[in-house]
């Protein structure tokens, strides 16, 4: 009698957690494509290419002999991003709560991102956080931070909200 209720229910669960991952994936694909045709429309006449997740970067764009490489962070507009050193990014996903003694969420691939280097091409690093955050957060030590804002440069990134990409695009 276990079984006749217990295998069906793995079954369903099972079921549901691939429908959900089916879900996610398309939505972050769909994601990517709408990036992709903001990216088009605010740069004519470039070369938008889409990379995926678990690459160093998720966009490339290339116009002339500049390359522009983008990363793509997922956030809410309740987080805060904090670029705790040069290679090394976090999210803070409850900042009210926050205490020394949160975990912290790193982003993955960060250092490969901030060591990319082409020889050919002038290489521009855009680190883009969709759809924004509260905040982006640089510590200078241990105690001190800043808030970084769009036209700010941070050891050859530009951190960005997507929000305001078109102004940092017009900046360029």
């Amino acid at each position: 009698m276990f079984w006749e209720y217990f295998i069906p229910a793995v079954a369903l669960f099972l079921a549901l957690v691939i429908a959900a991952n089916l879900i996610m994936s398309f939505k972050y694909k769909k994601t990517l494509e709408n990036i992709r045709l903001e990216l088009l429309r605010l740069l004519p006449g470039s070369e938008v290419d889409i990379f995926d997740r678990d690459s160093t970067y998720q966009f490339s764009v290339e116009r002339d002999n500049i390359k522009m490489i983008i990363k793509l962070i997922m956030a809410q507009d309740d987080y805060e991003f904090i670029i705790t050193n040069i290679n090394r990014w976090t999210v803070n996903n409850n900042p009210k709560q926050w205490t020394r003694k949160s975990k912290p969420i790193f982003i993955e691939g960060a250092e490969q991102f901030v060591n990319y280097s082409e020889i050919d091409k002038t290489i521009k690093k855009i680190v883009l956080i969709y759809p924004t955050s509260k905040r982006i957060i640089r510590y200078l030590n241990e105690s001190d931070t800043v808030v970084v804002n769009t036209e700010d440069n941070v050891g050859g990134i530009s951190f960005i909200k997507y929000n305001e990409m078109e102004k940092f695009l017009k900046q360029e």
